[in-house]
């Protein structure tokens, strides 16, 4: 599971780790919610429906992530949410995967140059940058407070730097 803020690079990283193993799948939750194509409810103006939708999608990506692994997929889970909510919305229905945590944790500065960069996404992503300024501080507080999630600083790193750091055997020290 890849968690961040928008502009952490979940989606590159994502992919880029699922691509280093024979059989890897890249299930992002974002494209899931964004099949909705009567009704989605945006995050940017929350309300009880966006609630709704998020729990939807994080039910059918955990759904999506067991037919996977069990076919012997390797599968890199990727969303933006705070840790709190990715743990009880996603904890049910993944029990009895194995399971890592990563939260791509970095600078707000960082955070904003990519999302300022960004050419994939079908809105402006100026929209973002709210979100942004909010979520990195949150997120990381949460993910200590929650426990289990892997925290690592990708500011200064390449795709590839991150994928290998994510990969290094892990030591307990």
């Amino acid at each position: 599971m890849i968690n961040g803020s928008p502009g952490a690079g979940k989606t590159s990283v994502s992919r880029a780790l699922a691509s280093r193993f024979p059989f890897g799948f890249h299930l992002e939750v974002d494209r899931l919610r964004s099949s909705v194509v009567g009704g989605l409810a945006l995050p940017f103006d929350w309300n009880d429906e966006t609630d709704r939708q998020f729990a939807l999608a994080h039910r059918a990506a955990a759904e999506g992530a067991k037919v996977y692994h069990e076919a012997g997929f390797e599968v890199v889970l990727d969303h933006c949410a705070n840790p709190l909510r990715m743990q009880r919305d996603l904890d049910p229905w993944l029990q009895g995967l194995p399971q890592r945590r990563i939260l791509l944790l970095h600078s707000t500065e960082v955070a904003l140059s990519r999302n300022a960069e960004r050419t994939t996404k079908s809105f402006d992503p100026a929209i973002l940058e709210e979100i942004i300024r909010g979520c990195s501080k949150a997120f990381g507080d949460q993910a200590r407070e929650v426990g289990g999630w892997e925290i690592f600083d990708n500011s200064i790193e390449t795709v590839d730097e991150t994928v290998n750091r994510i990969l290094a055997p892990q030591r307990d020290f």
